[in-house]
């Protein structure tokens, strides 16, 4: 048999298929890798375009929020200072009159001191420490009253320097304020939209797009600017607000309105921001409270002097702690506002509360400052007011008001009086624990007109000095030693015994004010309205807010408080991007973002709450519509904005929205 030769395999071609098959492998390998890392690559560069489209929209419309809270800041700034300049105003006459008033009726009291009071023992001590409280409370009221008097009207300081509007050398401080925050809220409006693009581009630029921008590419800021007189609500207008509507009368009130108010949606800063509220409400339930131990009932009684009128001070038989039904709940029915102007008065009123309490500062300061208010909203027709003056000593008084008593505003006492259980020529009387006297705070007490004491019933004990003396009944006073008694002390239902009460008034002469008139300033003294400082309020002419149906994507709040953040960059990958191409036919990736603007406390131009936050992207087809006429824009950012970057975003959304719900659900 014939053996065949054995055939020789070539070991170096099979390696060669190795090495094939291993090169393709790798081949495999590192595209997979590039993929996984081109792959990862672009999910961090859509999550870092959407970062910048978020950033964009934020950012522009945080901006516009801004912008419209330095709108309504500036508002608010410029209500105060108009407010502080009649209450400044008044602060010189007011202190003047005030210190007049307050240095002659000390001056009347320490003459009486002087001529004697002819009381002796223990009444007259009595008497002469109830007079001495009196000059020590003036003498005070004197000393607080002399230094502003200095500083206001003696030591050469201009107060209408400040508050008025022709100051001779132009508009005073607080008016020139008001008008440059006017002027700044007029660039703050004319700016805002150019500069919250501006924000847009930069922010979405600086998280990594290489182009951003928010449309639309100008916001608009709504708002108008106001009148003068637009003001007016704020300062003195009658706003009141319940559970189920709100009222503004211009005038008539203390203030806190706004002109455009309208409940709820528009309340304004004074009643929903800052709280300045004055509340009334209705009692829903009562308890009993009893009487405070010690004081029973009284009958009877009543002098021969019976005046009314103003007064200060208390009085000895003044009843407190009686008995009677207490409110325990109530039901807030609603409230009022009050503004800057009544804001200003109360901190003058309240800094240091009763400590000028005789005088009539407080009053004259509102007086003026309601005067002053009309000059600037109603009339600038003069008015007067009467500059105090008082004549102190009795018989010059009587020689001046009997032949003309029309000429006398005002006529003056006051009142020293005890309350005893012993009767003024006991042997007890003034003992302790039988006895109350205001000695320590005695009444003041004005009336209107001219009364003369020399009619009265009761004696002229001295010079300014009247006496009366009369007796009322009391079942019990502990202050006076008196404790209950019943007739059959066996029987606790019997009737209490009446114990008579012994009272002395001293009536000492205060004066009379025949003071003249005086002409009340004019801080107002402007010639031409057109250039007052005004508010800029909210344009509702383009839409209000739907309190029926607020949603943010509804009315107003879509077409002028919704913004749409834009931002592009790069899809080509780092890796081998010939092979790792996008198919996008724009060449880019784009990443869009919504943000609203809004104010939850009162949706105008006053109150400093406007906010911005993200929101989700709805109604694409609008915002494509809004794209493509925001091209219309484009050259009043071009230094922003390349007019390229909205043509081609505006045509990808334009090719997006037939995919959409594919592209948004994936």
């Amino acid at each position: 048999m014939r053996c065949l030769p054995r055939k020789r395999v070539r070991l170096h071609a099979r390696s060669g298929q190795v090495l094939i098959i291993t090169l393709l492998a790798l081949s495999i390998l590192v595209g997979l890798v590039f993929y996984v890392y081109n792959l990862g690559d672009v999910v961090n560069r859509r999550m870092s375009a959407q970062h910048s489209a978020d950033s964009a929209a934020i950012s522009g419309a945080g901006w516009m929020a801004r912008s419209m809270n330095v709108v309504a800041m500036n508002n608010c700034a410029q209500a105060r200072m108009i407010a502080l300049a009649p209450v400044l105003d008044s602060l010189p006459l007011a202190t003047g009159m005030s210190l007049k008033e307050a240095t002659q009726w000390e001056g009347c009291i320490a003459a009486q001191l002087a001529r004697g009071i002819n009381e002796s023992g223990r009444s007259g001590q009595l008497l002469r420490d109830g007079l001495e409280a009196i000059r020590a409370r003036l003498a005070t009221q004197r000393d607080i009253l002399t230094p502003v008097d200095t500083l206001l009207n003696r030591g050469g300081f201009d107060m209408s320097s400040i508050t008025h509007w022709n100051t001779g050398r132009g508009e005073g401080a607080l008016w020139q304020a008001a008008a440059t925050l006017d002027d700044l809220s007029t660039a703050t409006v004319q700016s805002a939209g150019y500069l919250a693009q501006a924000d847009a581009v930069t922010f979405g630029q600086a998280n990594g797009a290489d182009a951003s921008f928010i449309a639309p590419l100008v916001p608009e800021l709504p708002a108008v600017r106001g009148r003068f007189d637009h003001f007016k609500p704020v300062m003195m207008g009658d706003f009141r607000v319940d559970g189920q509507s709100c009222s503004l009368e211009d005038e008539g009130g203390r203030g806190g309105g706004i002109p455009d108010a309208g409940f709820w949606r528009r309340l304004g800063p004074w009643a929903n921001l800052f709280q300045w509220r004055i509340y009334y409400s209705s009692p829903t339930a009562w308890e009993w409270v009893e009487p405070t131990p010690g004081r029973g009932d009284e009958r009877g009684g009543g002098g021969q002097i019976a005046i009314g009128g103003r007064t200060r001070g208390a009085g000895a038989r003044d009843r407190s702690g009686g008995g009677g039904y207490r409110a325990t709940q109530y039901e807030l029915m609603g409230y009022r506002t009050y503004g800057p102007v009544e804001w200003a008065l109360r901190h003058i009123d309240r800094y240091a509360y009763r400590e000028l309490s005789d005088t009539f500062f407080d009053y004259y300061m509102r007086l003026l400052s309601r005067i002053k208010l009309d000059y600037m909203f109603v009339s600038p027709s003069p008015v007067t007011v009467v500059y105090p003056d008082w004549i102190t000593d009795y018989n010059q008084a009587r020689a001046v008001a009997i032949p003309a008593p029309q000429n006398v505003h005002s006529t003056m006492f006051y009142l020293v009086e005890v309350c005893s259980s012993v009767p003024p020529d006991g042997p007890g009387w003034l003992s302790p624990g039988t006895y109350r006297a205001n000695s320590d705070e005695p009444m003041a007490i004005w009336l209107d007109g001219w009364v003369d004491p020399q009619g009265w019933p009761a004696p002229k004990i001295a010079e300014h000095i009247w006496k009366d003396t009369w007796t009322y009944e009391t079942t019990e006073d502990w202050d006076l030693g008196l404790h209950l008694q019943l007739e059959n002390p066996d029987d606790p239902n019997s009737e209490p015994v009446w114990h008579e009460v012994y009272v002395v008034q001293w009536f000492i002469w205060g004066g009379i004010n025949v003071g003249e008139e005086v002409e009340v300033t004019n801080p107002a003294n402007w010639s031409n309205e057109q250039d007052l400082p005004a508010p800029y309020l909210l344009d509702t002419n383009v839409g209000d807010y739907d309190q029926i149906d607020p949603h943010n994507d509804k009315g107003v709040r879509r077409s002028h408080f919704s913004y749409l953040g834009v931002a592009r960059g790069s899809p080509a990958a780092d890796v081998w991007g010939s092979r790792f191409s996008s198919i996008n036919p724009s060449g880019s990736m784009y990443a869009v973002a919504q943000a609203k603007v809004f104010n939850r406390t009162s949706w105008d131009l006053w109150t400093q709450d406007w906010r911005a936050s993200l929101a989700p992207v709805t109604m694409w087809d609008d915002w494509a519509d809004r794209l493509e006429a925001a091209q219309n824009q484009a050259p009043l950012v071009d230094n922003l904005v390349h007019p390229n970057e909205v043509l081609n975003s505006s045509e990808y959304f334009q090719r997006l929205l037939p995919i959409l719900n594919t592209y948004t659900n994936h």
